[in-house]
């Protein structure tokens, strides 16, 4: 897939690239794997409930980086 914007390139590379992973590591494709309706919503949930606290992560290491800026420049940031 080839696309002029670069940002959803880079996205479309990764979830090829992710793909491959997967197909090498389980040894069959998502359309291939069975699983019930259930079971992919609490796959999805679980991904999910990882990516909240990625968020969390990084919006920590903000506020962090914030408080840090703010007292080596006198609160003027």
């Amino acid at each position: 897939m080839i696309t002029k914007d670069k940002l959803v390139q880079r996205v479309a590379d990764k979830m090829f690239s992710r793909a491959n992973k997967g197909i090498i590591k389980y040894g069959n494709t998502m359309e291939q794997t069975k699983k019930s309706k259930k079971e992919w919503l609490i796959e999805a949930q679980q991904e999910a409930l990882d990516m909240a606290v990625y968020l969390e992560k990084c919006i920590e290491n903000e506020n962090e980086n914030e408080k840090i800026l703010n007292e080596s420049y006198g609160g003027t940031i």
